[in-house]
């Protein structure tokens, strides 16, 4: 975005994010880790071969966050200052959308006892709500309404000269039914769960009627005989719920109100070692549900499953894969996986009439019609639409950890909706997987009121077309787009740039080496291409 605008990149900024892609390659190959990795779990090359492997993920968390503040400081110098301080917000998407920003604004600028007001360019306030809070600032999150399509929207931060009024809370519920503008559910106190889901549009029950485990269900599993997932045999489970759960506080929020359960559970350690929270939002048709887990050492084998128990009649599973979207059990290669997916962005239960959709920011493995560990079936397909996260194990007996330990933090987000289309599920999960960038301004001199307050860096159409990736190209003045069709219809690609001229639209291979033929730039039903625009 900052080389469409004219901004002169750092020099060899490409080599650094190859080097970060490598280090990631590095460590997600599983290959690297010790052998006996499991049946020698504190041996020393365990440990010096786990230590190694890690240090590849944090090489390139590292030097991802450095660049990220590179960049950040050259796109800043595109959005203009006002006479307060004010926060521009950054959307990577290529369409315009509304959804959650988060930003940390230092207390000199945001006083925590204050009154404020955050407004877009229209004067109209947005919601703000505080999250984590330090001694110097605290972390926001502010609900942005239309954020141009790979541009950006600068918000102004008013403080106002009055004692801020503390939010409402409570230690515990009058009743376990609640109701927002589009659902209303019923808590199980006891178990930290949502027993029963009702969406306001559609009229209709979303989750299985008296689940064995219900909506957001911390599952902790064991097993007698790791070898036998080796074998290819069902080995013998013993599968428990979590202890003591009750339900510890209620908060009300501008975005959403907060609903924790705490409890304890045989995969943790400690007092009061599992936390449930459930983001119950009033901005939009969506529920978060938040996880935090203190846990023990354990190498004996064992898992975590989250629940959550859809029900859609006649209902299929689909879910996004590299590349493109299936339908578990169905578009697969024969004798591929079927006992457990590897989820990329969404999973939806879809009939011809509904749509439950989740996602995972953390948590990409999950089990679809029933919990299949061990089922090892093949040309199976789905038993029901209820799902199952699988947020941890250690099953496996070589060259992984042997355990998994300390504290973990975990989400998932859901929806659900008319709009039965593979469109519809992909912005809703690419809208939740990849954030708004954000930025602090401190307040300059005066207001210049002819400089725009938001703006677009280009254009992509039409909106059938998702961008799932976007590169300067070294030594040209061009960019290098990853575009796929998300709808399963015919699209025309066209581009429009008030910051430059596009001179030439090149569809290319995925080195970068040009591709000929007729119609170029026409993408046919879910197909992919690399597309670079010179100017």
């Amino acid at each position: 975005l900052a080389k469409s605008a004219g901004a002169e990149l750092p020099q060899g900024v490409m080599g650094k994010v190859s080097d970060m892609n490598e280090a990631l390659l590095f460590y997600d190959e599983h290959t690297f880790g010790y052998c006996e990795s499991v049946r020698d779990p504190y041996g020393r090359e365990t440990w010096e071969q786990r230590s190694l492997k890690q240090s590849y993920a944090w090489e390139a968390y590292r030097h991802a966050g450095l660049l990220g503040e590179t960049v950040m400081g050259l796109l800043q110098s595109f959005v203009p200052k006002t006479d307060v301080p004010s926060v521009a917000v950054f959307n990577t998407l290529n369409w315009s959308y509304s959804g959650i920003a988060k930003v940390y604004i230092d207390h000199q600028l945001l006083p925590r006892d204050k009154v404020f007001e955050i407004t877009d360019a229209s004067g109209r306030c947005v919601p703000a709500q505080a999250g984590e809070s330090r001694s110097d600032g605290t972390y926001w999150y502010i609900y942005v309404r239309d954020v141009p399509a790979l541009g950006f929207a600068r918000y102004r931060i008013d403080v106002k000269d009055e004692p801020r009024p503390s939010g409402a809370s409570a230690g515990s519920l009058s009743g376990t039914h609640v109701e927002n503008e589009w659902y209303g559910l019923d808590f199980n106190l006891q178990r930290g769960t949502i027993s029963r889901l009702y969406d306001k549009d559609l009229q209709r029950q979303l989750l299985t009627e008296s689940a064995e485990w219900e909506l957001g269900e911390f599952i902790y599993e064991t097993i007698d005989d790791r070898g036998a997932l080796e074998r290819y045999t069902y080995p013998r489970f013993t599968r428990r719920h979590p202890e003591k759960m009750r339900f510890e506080t209620y908060e009300e929020g501008a975005i959403w109100d907060t609903y924790r359960f705490k409890g304890e559970t045989a995969a943790g350690i400690g007092h009061d070692n599992l936390t449930v929270e459930y983001h119950i939002y009033k901005v939009e048709k969506k529920i978060e549900v938040v996880y935090s887990l203190r846990k023990k050492t354990e190498t004996e084998p064992e898992a975590v499953y989250v629940s959550f128990p859809y029900q859609i009649e006649d209902g299929r599973i689909f879910l996004d894969v590299p590349g493109g979207n299936i339908e578990a059990g169905v578009d697969q290669i024969p004798g591929s996986s079927n006992d457990w997916y590897t989820v990329q962005n969404f999973a939806a239960a879809r009939s011809s009439d509904v749509q439950v959709v989740m996602g995972s920011l953390e948590i990409p493995l999950m089990q679809f019609g029933a919990i299949n560990t061990g089922r090892y079936q093949a040309g199976a397909v789905p038993q029901t639409t209820n799902m199952y996260s699988w947020p941890m194990n250690n099953y496996w007996t070589t060259n992984f950890n042997a355990d998994q330990t300390g504290g973990l933090q975990w989400s998932y987000f859901i929806t659900s909706s008319a709009d039965t289309t593979a469109g519809f599920a992909t912005r809703f999960a690419w809208e939740n997987r990849i954030p708004f960038l954000t930025r602090v301004l401190q307040a300059g001199d005066r207001e210049d009121k002819d400089a725009p307050s938001c703006g677009t860096f280009l254009t992509l159409r039409p909106d059938n077309l998702l961008l799932v990736n976007m590169a300067p190209v070294e030594g040209e003045r061009a960019v290098m787009l990853h575009l796929r069709e998300t709808d399963g219809r015919p699209a025309a690609f066209a581009v429009t740039s008030d910051k430059v001229k596009i001179r030439k639209v090149t569809v290319c291979d995925v080195t970068g080496k040009p591709v000929g033929g007729k119609d170029e730039a026409e993408f046919n039903p879910w197909e992919s291409k690399f597309i670079k625009l010179s100017w």
